[in-house]
């Protein structure tokens, strides 16, 4: 099957016609534009300049202001703002179906996410078009590229935090909903008083119902649906004390159908999380917490007479916390923290039945221990130079298996006029693993603790970061990075392997040594009509896996990426936006040879991740159309969301396999597509 594409000619075009959008609109850089952002009062007329909910500091770390989202980049009423972040320099899924955010060539599994600093350890939906995140939820979204605070948990790569209010609005009644062809979401918050807060959001899909036609691709079939359920209460007894509650849920189902191989295949999977927090502010600020969190998977594949099932699961109790010291003559700042973690992990095991007799599963499970300390000083040496020092002390167990690490860390900010340097490095340990068959990290991936056999993964470098304020509001910005990595772990074994009797998943791992290296240079705009970015990166990620001495690619090697990102207020009521992204396409291990020994199918595989997908590139447009407000004081909102998933159609590439002709009996390569091809949507959105 050929893929089609509109050619180098019309993606050169998107690029040319999207760089002059974002860079050359006079009008937007003239003046300071009429715009939906406008407060006014009886006595004065106050006009503040649009400005992105999207905020850069000078280390490239970014925060997200949700209140100021226009609705614009997202489909079907929603915002993802994990898709937001791959528009980011560096940052990417690899294809559509990926599940993961791979940064600067990490592993999916290296990015953690958290909501109010407690983790969610698979946040991700089939097709990408959405995370398990409902964004109307939280106040705001910070994502550190390079996490320098010992706070962070034992992770190698970014962290993305979710964060909900912290503190409640006297005697307010508000909400959000939205309607739209995929999905349906509802979000509310009440504080009858000065103290007490609750909010909560539910959101559930329809997929199979409005697009079961546009999954249908060939002789296959793909079938998806989701829900979610968010709780947060807030009880503020006094000024300096905080009580806070958290509640999530997170439920999916996706299945897949073949005639080719009269098979078929269902993944569900669940995300749960509880926690409760006391935040405190005096001589020493203060924040705690005790958590409850969970993932859980089930793999069902059916073949002809076979039916096998497969599960795993990590559960996940813990503590944790802060302290924020007095700062020491206006010069050092000092925290200090710790965190104590509980780990029973499933990894996957498999349990089968239609070979004539039932086959007795392997199963494993895991106690794992984590103990942490850490501390953190910041130094101001002048109001242009900040240096920072921190060290995380660890303690890990699983069953015999026993170690202790540090994980020094040091930074570097300066600032020179209109420029501004940010340096950051340090050694960083990671004792949770995750693997799977999928190649694209989906649902079915399981987890696993360090042990004697597959020991902690381990990275040590850093990166720089030099921008750079310019004329017309925009600031240009090049960074660099280089990590030595060790003990990456990926699965070497394919789904047939669960016909094996006697299958035992923690026997298919493989581990690596390498490094992750790569530039990217940008150029944004953050107030105005318009604003957006454009940025181009090129990284590497090379293993030298056990047992091999020759260099291979990662699995999550990022190639080039190109992204243009632009959003345009044309005035208070319309705003219209687009999304170009370009990536070089994923890398796979290749079937080089097929023989047929025995009636048995006998594959011959070429390199590890030696062979590569066909370059990824995709045009996203979106517009929003605010409804003139209405009610008391103007108090009910509501607007129109409008959006095209890729524009033009492009089959972009997501998995490449054989498969045996049923008419001629030959052994043909095939490529799987993306979920969606076309995927146009309109929603309406309420808000008070």
């Amino acid at each position: 099957m050929t893929a089609s594409h509109p050619g180098p000619k019309a993606v050169r075009g998107v690029i040319i016609c999207m760089g002059l959008m974002l860079l050359c609109n006079v009008e937007a850089y003239g003046q300071e534009p009429s715009v939906p952002d406008t407060v006014s009062s009886l006595e004065e007329v106050v006009v503040s300049t649009r400005r992105s909910p999207v905020g850069f500091s000078d280390d490239g770390n970014v925060d997200i202001n949700l209140s100021r989202l226009s609705g614009l980049g997202g489909m079907f009423g929603e915002t993802d703002v994990v898709n937001m972040l791959k528009k980011l320099p560096g940052v990417t899924s690899l294809s559509d179906m990926g599940s993961g955010l791979s940064v600067d060539g990490a592993d999916f599994s290296q990015t953690s996410f958290e909501i109010d600093g407690v983790p969610v350890y698979f946040p991700y939906r089939l097709g990408g078009v959405f995370s398990a995140f409902n964004t109307w939820h939280f106040q705001r979204v910070s994502f550190e590229r390079s996490p320098f605070s010992g706070a962070s948990p034992a992770r190698l790569g970014s962290r993305v935090g979710f964060h909900a209010y912290v503190k409640p609005a006297a005697e307010t009644f508000t909400g959000r909903g939205s309607v739209g062809l995929l999905s349906s979401s509802l979000a509310l918050r009440v504080s009858p008083s000065e103290k007490i807060s609750l909010s909560g959001a539910a959101r559930i899909s329809y997929i199979n119902q409005i697009y079961g036609k546009m999954l249908k691709v060939n002789d296959s079939r793909i079938a998806t649906d989701f829900c979610d359920l968010n709780l947060t209460w807030i009880w503020r007894p006094d000024p300096g004390n905080t009580v806070t509650a958290n509640g999530f849920m997170s439920r999916d189902v996706a299945e897949y159908g073949s005639s080719s191989y009269n098979g078929d295949l269902e993944i569900r999977w669940f995300n749960r999380q509880v926690s409760l927090g006391w935040r405190h502010t005096g001589r020493v600020d203060m924040n705690h917490r005790i958590y409850f969190t969970d993932f859980r998977n089930a793999l069902r594949v059916g073949l002809m007479d076979i039916r096998m099932r497969a599960p795993s699961a990590l559960e996940n109790a813990g503590v944790s916390g802060e302290f924020v010291f007095p700062a020491i003559k206006g010069m050092a700042d000092l925290v200090a923290g710790y965190s104590f973690n509980y780990y029973r992990l499933t990894p996957l095991w498999c349990e089968s039945s239609g070979f004539g007799q039932d086959m007795e599963p392997v199963r494993n499970v895991q106690d794992c221990y984590e103990g942490k300390i850490f501390g953190d000083a910041g130094f101001q040496v002048d109001e242009n130079l900040r240096l920072g020092f921190s060290v995380s002390g660890y303690i890990w167990k699983n069953g015999s298996y026993h170690r202790a690490d540090a994980s020094p860390r040091l930074s570097l900010k300066l600032r020179f006029g209109s420029w501004s340097l940010a340096a950051s490095g340090g050694v960083n340990h990671q004792y949770l693993h995750r693997i799977g068959f999928s190649e694209i990290g989906l649902a079915s991936d399981f987890w696993f603790g360090a042990s004697e056999s597959s020991g902690p993964q381990l990275s040590a470098g850093g990166g720089v970061e030099l921008s750079h304020r310019l004329p017309f509001g925009l600031t240009a910005a090049v960074s660099v990075y280089c990590r030595r990595v060790c003990g990456q772990p990926e699965y070497d074994g394919m789904i047939f392997d669960l016909i094996d009797r006697e299958y035992d998943s923690m026997s298919h791992i493989l581990d690596s040594d390498g490094y992750n290296a790569g530039a990217a240079i940008s150029i944004r705009r953050e107030s105005g009509r318009l604003t957006g970015m454009a940025s181009y990166g090129y990284g590497v990620a090379r293993r030298k896996y056990s047992g091999s001495d020759s260099w291979h690619y990662g699995a999550t090697a990022p190639g080039h990426s190109l992204t243009i990102s632009a959003e345009y207020a044309i005035d208070p009521r319309w705003t219209v936006g687009a999304d170009f992204m370009l990536n070089s396409g994923r890398r796979y291990t290749p079937v080089e040879q097929l023989y047929m020994i025995g009636g048995n199918i006998i594959s011959v595989y070429g390199g590890r991740n030696s062979a590569q997908l066909p370059l990824y590139h995709r045009l996203d447009l979106s517009a929003v159309f605010k409804i003139p407000p209405c009610g008391r004081n103007g108090r009910i909102r509501q607007s129109l969301s409008l959006g095209l998933l890729n524009a033009y159609g492009h089959r972009n590439v997501d998995a490449r396999y054989f498969f045996i002709d049923s008419e001629t009996g030959e052994y043909r390569q095939r490529d799987q597509s993306s979920l969606f091809r076309f995927l146009p949507s309109v929603s309406y959105i309420l808000s008070f």
